[in-house]
């Protein structure tokens, strides 16, 4: 966003630059390198935008992940430890979970015999 963002300020002030050699009442032809220099600019952030956009082959990957790895290893650590924590937070939830059914199956159990006790075996 920010290289089209670049890219399209800088076509408005090639815009302007011809908008106002078309407007010069001058006997002289103007001066079109200026609005060539912004277009060749927009270009060029045009270009990024699109090379941010393509797909990394694994080689670009490996390389990139490389220097992920090195540049914010830091970052990376926080970010472990934030899911390592969600994943506990998860785990505890679903141990509670298992806990509350556990405790349900029980009472269920319980309120069955009050009403129809299980019966017994002869052991005699």
């Amino acid at each position: 966003a920010v290289e089209t963002r670049s890219a399209f300020g800088q076509m408005s002030d090639a815009t302007g630059l011809l908008v106002e050699a078309r407007d010069a009442t001058d006997a002289e032809p103007p001066d079109l390198e200026p609005t060539l220099e912004h277009q060749r600019l927009a270009m060029e952030h045009l270009e990024n935008a699109i090379r941010l956009l393509e797909p990394q082959s694994e080689q670009q990957q490996d390389q990139s992940e490389q220097q992920q790895d090195q540049s914010g290893s830091e970052q990376q650590q926080s970010q472990r430890e934030d899911e390592e924590q969600v994943t506990q937070r998860q785990a505890d939830r679903r141990l509670q979970a298992i806990r509350d059914r556990e405790a349900e199956r029980q009472r269920q159990r319980q309120k069955r015999q009050r009403i129809e006790p299980e019966p017994v075996e002869k052991d005699w």
